[in-house]
């Protein structure tokens, strides 16, 4: 049996949030300095008098008068992310984020939320009415939205889930819809204040839907915590929201986190490669060569392992299941249990393209006689990365876009006949926001020349 109707106020029923009903003026009305209408009174069936039904069926006209426009700017946001949310529904976008569910109740309050949420909803629209990509920091609702982020980074309410939502919808509007190249931009931030807020309590379902979409955070924040046995039970509940079962999370763990040990380690082994070449680049090197090719050996060797170890579990497992595919350059293609399973362990696999390009180039530089062997791994890893891209062609084209950038990288180690197919499916990908230069000559150069700058190696040679 249905209990009792709600007899919050009337503005909060508008609004869709709670109404703690603290007559005269409810909280939320106190807040938005709004005229509250008060308690809602019982509607009572008692002592009316029934008649029989009629096969006339009452219409109640329409108003002529049109609803009142929103009374605030969060108001206004609110109901514009709602439209989004509802027509998301029904065309299918991938843009549907579980923790934007969660903002209409909450940028009324929070001015930076608001702020972001007003820039991500403009830089849809204007997608969605297939305008040109262009870089949109000189809109004004972007000033609008950094200013309110630094004005709340400096308060008290620095440590919240709401500035760290600010943060991840200006991190998810870059990726998406920026053209730029600062994809980058906010994903520290993200990183600093998961680590400052801590983990999650299982109540905290909005700071849970937020980072089950930012793994890479979740993961830093586990690594960086002194306590990370208080930070086990958050990841598999978070993991949980992306029905990835606990046995799965446990064994990702180990992977993620040797990942983000290596990438903490990149600038220093990129700093390395460099003084192959450039000597005067090795002076601030902690460790000598020895050492340092040492530790990128002993790094490389141990993802390969955890990553063959996984990859193989979740074939066991069913989560992963190879097909065949005429149209992929390794002749089959993955599908996934989740999409969420198949960015990590994309990411995770993108990442360590970086440091296997830096152990066989580090071998090849000292002809050690495993280069050929380093080679032949990188290869292989190359060819597995080229079994997800049927998942990323599947992906709307926004989402495809944000595609991790050690996918380019594989490039290189393409014959002539991959190198055509790769640049088609690199063109494909990218046709949504242009990330990357479309002419095939320029396309090459520019991809060729970051994957040296980014391993390390003169970018001329």
């Amino acid at each position: 049996m249905a209990g009792p109707r709600s007899r919050g106020c009337r503005l909060c029923k508008i609004r869709k949030i709670k109404c703690d009903e603290k007559w005269p003026v409810c909280s939320p009305c106190h807040r938005q300095n709004l005229a509250c209408p008060g308690q809602a009174p019982w509607v009572s069936l008692k002592g009316k008098a029934t008649e029989p039904r009629s096969s006339q069926v009452a219409v109640r006209p329409r108003s002529s008068v049109p609803r009142p426009p929103p009374s605030t700017a969060g108001d206004r946001v609110a109901a514009q992310l709602v439209s989004h949310l509802n027509a998301g529904a029904n065309r299918g976008r991938a843009i549907q984020a579980r923790y934007l569910k969660e903002m209409p109740k909450r940028v009324c309050v929070h001015q930076s939320l608001c702020d972001s949420i007003s820039l991500f909803y403009v830089v849809l629209t204007n997608f969605l009415l297939q305008k040109p990509a262009v870089d949109f920091t000189g809109l004004s609702e972007y000033g609008r939205a950094i200013k309110s982020l630094r004005l709340v980074l400096a308060s008290n309410e620095a440590r919240t889930a709401e500035t760290l939502a600010s943060v991840t919808v200006l991190h998810l509007v870059e990726e998406l819809f920026n053209p730029s190249q600062r994809r980058m931009l906010h994903a520290s931030g993200m990183t600093s204040l998961v680590t400052a807020i801590g983990p999650p309590k299982p109540s905290d379902k909005f700071y849970i839907s937020i980072l089950s979409e930012i793994p890479h955070a979740l993961v830093r924040g586990w690594k960086d915590s002194l306590n990370k046995d208080s930070w086990r039970d958050p990841m598999g509940i978070t993991w949980s929201k992306t029905k990835v079962d606990k046995e799965l999370t446990e064994s990702m763990l180990p992977v993620l986190h040797a990942s983000a040990s290596a990438s903490d380690m990149t600038p220093v082994y990129v700093n390395g490669c460099q003084a192959l070449w450039n000597p005067s680049a090795g002076k601030y090197l902690q460790m000598s060569n020895s050492e340092l090719g040492k530790d990128m050996l002993e790094t490389a060797e141990n993802i390969d392992t955890l990553l063959a170890a996984m990859v193989a579990k979740c074939i066991e497992r069913g989560d992963i299941v190879e097909e065949e595919d005429p149209h992929s350059l390794s002749g089959t293609s993955y599908s996934f249990s989740s999409p969420f399973l198949a960015y990590s362990l994309l990411h995770a696999h993108c990442a360590h393209v970086f440091l296997s390009q830096m152990r066989y180039h580090w071998s090849q530089f000292y002809n050690w006689p495993v280069a050929d062997t380093h080679y032949t791994k990188l290869k292989d890893l190359c060819v597995h990365i080229w079994k997800y891209l049927r998942f990323l062609r599947r992906l709307e084209p926004s989402m495809a876009a944000v595609t991790p950038r050690g996918v380019y990288l594989t490039l290189e180690l393409a014959d002539e006949t991959q190198s055509e197919h790769l640049l088609d499916e690199f063109t494909e990908l990218d046709r949504a926001v242009g990330k990357i230069l479309t002419p095939r000559a320029v396309m090459v150069g520019e991809i060729l020349f970051f994957a040296k700058l980014w391993t390390g190696r003169r970018p001329n040679s």
